[in-house]
């Protein structure tokens, strides 16, 4: 009996040898676990922070360029007695009639806004807006939470209210 004892009492010792090597091992893997998790919580939070100063770089590129483009538009509007606009398409004068009338009631509109009121994707606005501004419509823009907010310059309202320059018709206003 006493040799079996001993027999199960080294099995018992190496079993828990064999355990506790387990268990130091597991450990290890855990702290290296731990490591790699921060690391990868640290580069994360590094991303993020680096993708927000780029928007906001991208926003105010946008805002410079929208800037140069108007300061040249202003420039060539004082040197020349009146506004030459090109010649806008329907669709256009539609984008621009309903920037012309929300602008009335709201300074800044948005082209959720007018993707609403257009019935037309957010994308399309966008690209109507700039062919607007391509075509010589001076419209302000601004960034807010990543969202742009377009307006009519208010010197140019005022002169489109007295003159219509753009050369919007009845049939267009009563379509809106």
């Amino acid at each position: 009996m006493k040799q079996h004892s001993l027999g199960e009492g080294s099995v018992v010792v190496q079993v828990s040898e064999v355990v506790s090597s387990f268990r130091e091992e597991l450990d290890e893997y855990k702290e290296v676990i731990n490591e790699n998790t921060s690391e990868i919580q640290t580069n994360f939070s590094y991303l993020s922070q680096i993708d927000q100063k780029i928007a906001r770089l991208t926003e105010r590129l946008d805002e410079l360029c929208l800037m140069m483009h108007q300061l040249n538009h202003a420039v060539q509007v004082k040197g020349a007695d009146p506004v030459q606009i090109t010649p806008l398409t329907s669709r256009e004068k539609e984008v621009f009639f309903v920037l012309y009338t929300m602008g009335h009631t709201q300074p800044f509109v948005s082209y959720r806004q007018l993707a609403q009121r257009l019935l037309m994707s957010e994308s399309q606005v966008g690209s109507f807006v700039a062919c607007l501004i391509s075509k010589g419509i001076p419209i302000r823009k601004k960034f807010h939470l990543n969202h742009a907010y377009v307006a009519l310059d208010d010197a140019f309202r005022e002169l489109q209210a007295k003159e219509n320059v753009v050369g919007l018709n009845a049939k267009l206003n009563a379509w809106l």
